[in-house]
Formats: C-alpha cells, structure tokens, sequence
C-alpha cells in the first residue's frame, strides 16, 4: 500500500471523528452531517489498524511506498523503538495537554485534580465523558500506548500472524480483567480492540502476497494488457463501491457491540481496499492525514470549549474553518516539535 493511500485513509479517519463529534457532541440536529457522523468508529480503527500496519511492515524492513524493494535496515533495540515511537506519540500529547490544562485553568477556571494530571502525563486515560474531561477523545491514546509498548515484546518476525492473534487474545483479555477505567472507556476498548491486530494481519499478508511469484506474474501480464487490467480494477472498484455505500448508511452503531464491531471492521478493509484501487487522489485527505493526529488532539477542546465560530457562521461554513485550521495549527505544532524536541540523526 502505497504511502500516499496510508495519509489519505489518516485524513479521512481523522475526518470522520470530527464529523462525528461535531454532529453528536456540538449541534442539537443529529441529521446535521449524517450519515457522514456514523463513521467515528471507524475512524478510530483506522488510526489503530495504519498504526500497526506501518509498525509491522517497519520491523519487517519494508518500505510502505508501493515498490517491490525491500529496506535492508538494521533492527532497532527496544530502548530505540519505544523512543522512536513513544516520542511521536508522547511529545505532541505533552505539549497539548500543557497548553490546555494551563488555559482552562486562567481563562475558563477550570481546575484538575494532581491525580488527574499525573496520569494525562503518563497517557492513562480512565474516562472519556466528552463535556466533563480535559480532552475525551485521548481514550484513545492509553491502548495505543499499551500496543507500541508490547509490540516489540512479542513481535515474531518470521510469522507476524502469530503475534496479531497474541495481540488479540491480550486485548480480549485485558477488557475482562477489572481495570480502574469507566464502562464507557470498556466500551470502546471493547469495539476497537481488534484493530490494531488486523493492522499487523494485513502488513504481514500484504508483505507475503506481494513476494508471491504466480502474482507477481499474474501482474505483469495485466501490465502488459492494459484493458483487461483497466476493466478488472474498475469492476473490483465498482462492487466494493457498493458494498461501502451500504456499510455507510448502515454503519451498525447502536446495535450489539459485536454487530458495530464488525460492521467498523469490514467498513474500515472496504475502504482501505477502495483507497489501494481508485485512480485519483485527494490533496486535501492527504494533508489532513498528515497532520491527522495533531488534529486528533486538539479537536474537541477547540471546539467545544474555545469556539468563537459557530456562534457566527453558518455550521457549514464552521466545519470548512475548522479542518483548514486543524490542519494549519498541526504543521505549526509539528514545525515545534522537530524544531525544539526531535532532532534528526
């Protein structure tokens, strides 16, 4: 999968969570931005599902770029991971929880108990309760915290599917041992959790079948027939099309967990398979994935605390302002970062 569909499924996986909140959490009109508003869900496994799929294809020394040439790269340490990754993660989600726990404290009053601080620092989020906490949406960082961390633990190289059904097993059990969290943070434990092993699935499947000689070969006679490959990828194009057009109005929430759950998964591998296949793609999906996890940072306390735009403008209009200006505060946050916090080797 080239590198290019990876950062557009991040734009539109960051994009779906902010319609969602918007559309759930800030309008009284519940159709407003429907069905586009259903898709948070899936949004949220796509960050984990790309997640593991870089990881994976990074320790199985492969370029993500859509070649067929593997990047000979020595294997790093543990130590040398967890910094390489921990620190994506960490430094963004310090600077950000300083600048807002600093503002809600001089400018709305707000103040957080030093238990609360300590464990936002240390990436343990125990409730999601979107008016009450600093930040809901960052539920989400404690499980990926948790992945990065025990990815290079049981990590098998020689058979990564091993270590997504290790990864799975431990998510499911971890759900059914009485941690100190909430049940809406089990909750969407419980719904996401799946994910990110079947990120690992995919890179490892996805590795395999590209070094499969009979398709490379079934490949390059399509190559050489350029109808045939023309009329065969629009054909596959057009039925997922479908089947995603279904999925999108039929997403599943509200239904039993093991219903939304599938419904998000097969949803989120339609449209990974739709993004590997159609012919064009969006500038703007690409720079909102670039900048996709910043804006998942900063989103919703922006919007609902900070808002000065939907009191304004017309709620189209808002949404518009807002992905411009996610997207323009995330390269000046990530200028920060590499400037002051990571230097290049």
């Amino acid at each position: 999968m080239a590198v290019d569909s990876t950062t557009e499924l991040k734009g539109l996986a960051i994009l779906a969570i902010i319609l969602a909140h918007i559309g759930y959490g800030l309008v009284t009109n519940n159709k407003f931005l429907y069905p586009l508003s259903t898709w948070a869900g899936v949004g949220v496994d796509l960050f984990f599902f790309l997640s593991a799929y870089g990881l994976t294809l990074s320790a199985l020394r492969v370029k993500s770029t859509g070649t067929d040439h593997a990047a000979r790269k020595k294997d790093l340490t543990i130590p040398q991971f967890y910094w390489r990754r921990l620190s994506k993660v960490l430094i963004p989600l310090w600077i950000f929880l300083i600048i807002f726990f600093l503002a809600d404290k001089f400018i709305l009053g707000i103040n957080y108990s030093g238990t609360t601080i300590i464990q936002a620092f240390l990436g343990f989020f125990p409730r999601a309760h979107l008016y009450l906490d600093v930040n809901s949406p960052l539920w989400f960082i404690t499980p990926l915290i948790f992945y990065y961390l025990i990815f290079p633990i049981i990590f098998i190289k020689k058979i990564p599917e091993l270590t997504a059904i290790f990864l799975g097993i431990i998510g499911a059990y971890l759900i059914k041992m009485n941690l100190d969290i909430d049940a809406g943070v089990r909750g969407l434990w419980t719904l996401h959790y799946l994910a990110f092993p079947l990120g690992i699935l995919f890179a490892s499947l996805f590795n395999r079948i590209k070094n499969f000689q009979p398709l490379i070969n079934l490949k390059n006679k399509l190559d050489n027939k350029k109808l045939l490959s023309i009329i065969l990828r629009s054909s596959a194009l057009g039925l997922m099309s479908l089947v995603w057009l279904y999925l999108f109005t039929n997403s599943g929430v509200g239904r039993e967990k093991i219903v939304e759950q599938l419904f998000s998964l097969l949803a989120l591998l339609i449209t990974t398979f739709i993004f590997i296949l159609k012919p064009i793609e969006s500038k703007f999906l690409i720079w909102l994935g670039i900048f996709s996890f910043e804006a998942y940072l900063l989103h919703w306390p922006l919007m609902y605390r900070y808002d000065i735009f939907f009191k304004y403008l017309p709620a189209g209009v808002v949404v518009m302002v807002y992905l411009i200006l996610f997207i323009l505060l995330g390269f000046i946050i990530n200028y920060l970062k590499k400037t002051f916090f990571i230097k290049k080797n």
